[in-house]
């Protein structure tokens, strides 16, 4: 595997961890501060509970739904799969505004699946 590809690649896993650690996040703070509003004695608490708690999850799945798809990302660049060149693009661009770090990791992606190593790489099969 050419070092650029390989170097997307790790950039890759390292954006689809960095996004499972922050579902996981999510989950836990959204779920223990709902829990917390649930206790309080306030009227319509229980309520307000529910609804933080949901968006928590909403925003934990999410996440979570990227991480995988990050994941499978980095297995089909690895695999050759011109599909997996497409996609990692897409979602280096849609790093590329998480500043400083997701800026970074986007234009190492970028740098890496638009090279000509890339081109070669994904290439035609034989």
């Amino acid at each position: 595997m050419p070092s650029k590809v390989n170097t997307a690649r790790i950039c890759l896993l390292i954006e689809a961890w960095l996004y499972a650690l922050l579902a996981v996040f999510f989950v836990v703070t959204f779920l223990l501060v709902s829990l917390g509003i649930g206790l309080s004695s306030q009227e319509g608490s229980g309520v307000g509970a529910v609804i933080f708690g949901s968006v928590g999850l909403f925003i934990a799945v999410v996440l979570a739904a990227f991480a995988v798809l990050m994941f499978l990302t980095a297995k089909g660049v690895k695999e050759k799969k011109n599909w997996a060149k497409i996609v990692g693009i897409v979602l280096a661009v849609l790093n590329l505004p998480n500043f400083p770090l997701g800026t970074i990791i986007g234009i190492l992606i970028l740098i890496g699946l638009l090279d000509e190593q890339a081109a070669v790489w994904f290439g035609p099969k034989e």
